[in-house]
């Protein structure tokens, strides 16, 4: 974690993924936007 923000980055490939670490919930699109960055939906 680097600030306020937490960097996942896949083992076998460069697929970098950055989740922002608020003090509250995601809304709805940013979380529906990591997920779709993931390949999760």
């Amino acid at each position: 974690m680097k600030g306020s923000h937490h960097q996942f980055k896949h083992p076998s490939s460069r697929l970098v993924i950055t989740v922002p670490h608020p003090r509250k919930d995601l809304k709805p699109g940013t979380l529906r936007q990591i997920m779709k960055d993931a390949g999760l939906c």
